[in-house]
């Protein structure tokens, strides 16, 4: 029998009420729970939520997906928003130890336990614990989390430099999504119970060494406690019914030392559409001098070897762009991942699943995770380790339009290397994670268009966080990375082109396009796009009460999403304006189509030369109109996902 417990509070009733900023702290009390003059409440709802979902489920708030109804939902924004819970008598045990963590919290507030507010919080991107020890009491043990008003404006235009509110950024209005600030409770919260000895944390990491056709494993930890305890370190097979590997030792000792492990007969693991994804359970119990179980770690885990080699004819210094896996040259294949919905929160784990298998199925093998959002959960990277699609996380910096020069302030450095930290000790076990980055479209200075580079104070802290916590890694300060942010056809064949993002968009004809593509230089091609509609259904489903035609400028659906609205590309193509929204589609998606098979195609065709690609955008995360990604806002193919398809898993 186990003697640690661990209990989820998602497996609890909540209620969320909501108040004028402060009203609550004059007029109610935690500990009894009675109200003084709530604007919403109470009302009863569940963990992970946002209250957005909260106050739709309610019929308090219209759908933000319909029209233009995200705009009568900014209000929320200007609230304290208030979730409840009490925890059972029996998750208490006088004696023990009561920690508990709360794994995503967005943005800011005050957690209180029986009317005592015992800490603060103020980062989205971080876990925060509470030592609930001497707090609690006998009976009617209630916890309340007091979220404060939002930042102002975190959004797409700004000044990079001066965005230090760590919340994500995209929620606030982007190009494909208009604003919807979430507030709420995005991860579980759970309680850990333990008397005096407990598992931390445990850091992981494998190779795979092809000539030898074995694997390698290290694992540090941290044991809390360790008094006459001692560890069991099992591998297994993924449905544990082979033993491959069995070891005992003092607790105290592996603090000091860890256990590596080589020559293990594993299988590797492998990318989608190079062979399988072979996972393994490593299973860790933790027990004392009399053989009680105490504690245990379960992860599955895999094997891969990962190298990074120069592309063909590249000039002198620029960086490695072929990826080679477990000695097999692999060419990335990916799209730009960004959040399936505004309030992630209430993202469920079929939502994942779907996509995921989606974009297997399409044929690719990597996912950029962009750095305008959040650290995907984990059941997102529990599908990519079984689905063999490589994650590229990205830290949450993102470009500004006006200035994308990141904060170079010591707290915000800080601040940053704390998340990054954070980042790997909670994601580095997972075999599907190929790189890091430190951000979105960051640049060397306040003044200039050129990629940051490793000579900024940020990055180079961030350089030594990474060298020290997962130094088998590859990590770049930003995307794009290199002299040059695009590719420009007058600058080819000088060597400027290493990656670069862009572009987005056909400037001219599909033949001038096509021209283009075919001069191309690049290394790498981090983001590749071209705007495609959405399809009437959608359209017409989320339309409100605005006719959706004409599709231009004028038209305020189109107008949430200006940047992919080719209203006038229309017009010169065909010498008239279209008869009606289904001729306007066809033609977007028909273009859309034709404009990415080109720039892939071409990419392909300089395997080599050129190691990646990656579509922008992936999928919709609101019922846009236009824009350029390639799976709708419901998770269906656009008629280009077809055709990328076709090329993907081609012989």
């Amino acid at each position: 029998m186990l003697k640690n417990k661990r209990f989820l509070l998602s497996a609890l009733k909540w209620t969320l009420e909501g108040y004028n900023p402060y009203e609550w702290k004059l007029f109610r009390s935690f500990e009894t729970n009675s109200l003084a003059v709530s604007i919403v409440g109470s009302l009863d709802t569940k963990i992970p939520s946002s209250v957005q979902k909260v106050l739709l489920d309610n019929n308090i708030i219209k759908n933000w997906n319909i029209g233009l109804n995200s705009r009568d939902c900014e209000w929320i924004e200007n609230r304290h928003w208030i979730f409840s819970t009490k925890i059972p008598d029996s998750w208490f045990f006088s004696g023990e130890n009561h920690i508990l963590k709360f794994k995503g919290l967005d943005y800011k507030g005050w957690i209180y336990f029986n009317g005592v507010e015992l800490a603060t919080f103020d980062n989205s991107h971080l876990e925060y614990e509470l030592n609930l020890n001497g707090k609690f009491h006998k009976s009617d043990n209630v916890l309340s989390i007091v979220f404060d008003v939002s930042p102002r404006w975190l959004g797409q235009y700004g000044e990079t430099s001066k965005m230090t509110d760590f919340k994500p950024r995209f929620n606030y209005t982007w190009d494909w999504c208009p604003r919807l600030v979430q507030i709420g409770i995005w991860d579980d919260i759970v309680l850990d119970v333990f008397e005096k000895d407990k598992i931390n944390h445990f850091d992981i990491e494998t190779d795979y060494i092809a000539e030898k056709k074995s694997g390698w494993l290290a694992i540090k930890g941290d044991i809390f406690g360790q008094s006459d305890t001692y560890l069991s370190v099992s591998l297994y097979d993924y449905q544990e019914k082979e033993l491959l590997f069995d070891t005992k030792l003092d607790a105290c000792l592996f603090n000091e030392r860890g256990i590596v492990v080589g020559d293990l007969e594993v299988l590797p693991w492998w990318p989608n559409g190079m062979g399988f994804q072979n996972l393994y359970s490593l299973i860790i119990k933790l027990y004392d001098k009399e053989d009680n179980l105490i504690d245990i770690f379960c992860k599955h885990i895999g094997f891969k070897h990962i190298d990074w080699l120069p592309c063909k004819d590249a000039p002198k210094g620029a960086t490695n762009w072929l990826c080679s896996i477990n000695d097999q040259l692999v060419f990335l294949k990916g799209v730009n991942w960004t959040p399936i919905r505004p309030n992630f929160a209430d993202v469920n784990i079929e939502d994942y699943q779907l996509r995921i298998d989606k974009y297997k199925n399409l044929g690719f093998n990597l996912f950029r995770v962009w750095g305008g959002a959040f650290l995907e959960k984990e059941c997102f990277y529990d599908f990519c380790d079984r689905s063999g699609l490589m994650v590229w996380q990205e830290l949450p910096l993102s470009s500004s339009g006006l200035e994308s020069y990141p904060p170079d302030d010591p707290k915000s450095i800080e601040v940053v290397t704390k998340i990054a930290e954070s980042f790997i000790c909670r994601r580095k076990h997972h075999i599907s994670l190929l790189m890091w980055c430190g951000g979105n479209e960051l640049r060397a200075s306040k003044k200039t268009d050129d990629p940051i580079e490793f000579d900024h104070p940020l990055i180079k802290e961030l350089v030594n966080v990474f060298i020290n916590k997962d130094p088998k890694r590859k990590f770049i300060p930003s995307t794009p990375f290199g002299p040059s942010f695009c590719a420009y056809e007058h600058n080819y064949g000088k060597g400027l082109h290493w990656a670069v993002n862009g572009p987005w968009k056909i400037d001219g004809t599909l033949e001038d396009w096509e021209r283009y593509w075919r001069a191309d230089d690049s290394l790498a091609r981090t983001e590749i796009g071209c705007p495609g509609p959405s399809s009437t259904e959608i359209i017409e489903k989320y339309c409100g009460d605005i006719d959706p035609f004409p599709c231009n400028l004028e038209n305020p659906l189109w107008a949430r999403t200006p940047w992919w609205c080719e209203w006038k590309e229309f017009i010169s193509e065909n010498g008239r304006q279209p008869v009606d929204l289904n001729e306007y589609v066809a033609w977007g998606t028909n273009r859309q189509s034709k404009a990415l098979v080109i720039s892939i195609q071409n990419c392909l065709h300089r395997l080599g030369q050129c190691g990646i690609f990656i579509i922008w955008m992936g999928h919709d995360c609101f019922p846009c109109t236009a824009n350029t990604s390639i799976l709708d806002f419901e998770g269906n193919y656009k008629p280009a996902a077809y055709q990328i398809k076709k090329i993907l898993t081609s012989d």
